[in-house]
């Protein structure tokens, strides 16, 4: 089971987009627009490149099989909406 939902893992990314990358700020940011959450490190920040590197905000050892994973559909979803929802989001 991952560390955080993918849905988590979606949201850290566009907070981290938000901040420049700036791990710290996205820290303090994802703190105030999630108080109900556990709160990730701001290494944790820094981890999901990977969606960039890999295509998969997951870690490596939590990646599933071969071909199109359902789960990733519902990221692809969640990101679309997400941009629909503010266009100067950064992707």
């Amino acid at each position: 089971m991952p560390e955080y939902s993918i849905e988590e893992y979606v949201d850290m990314h566009f907070v981290y987009g938000e901040c420049g990358g700036n791990a710290k700020a996205a820290a303090r940011r994802y703190a105030e627009r999630f108080p109900g959450r556990r709160q990730p490190y701001r290494e944790t920040f820094s981890a999901v490149d990977r969606l960039r590197e890999t295509g998969s905000v997951l870690p490596k050892n939590q990646e599933i099989g071969r071909g199109r994973d359902p789960d990733m559909v519902n990221i692809e979803e969640h990101i679309i909406n997400r941009v629909e929802e503010d266009p100067s989001a950064s992707m």
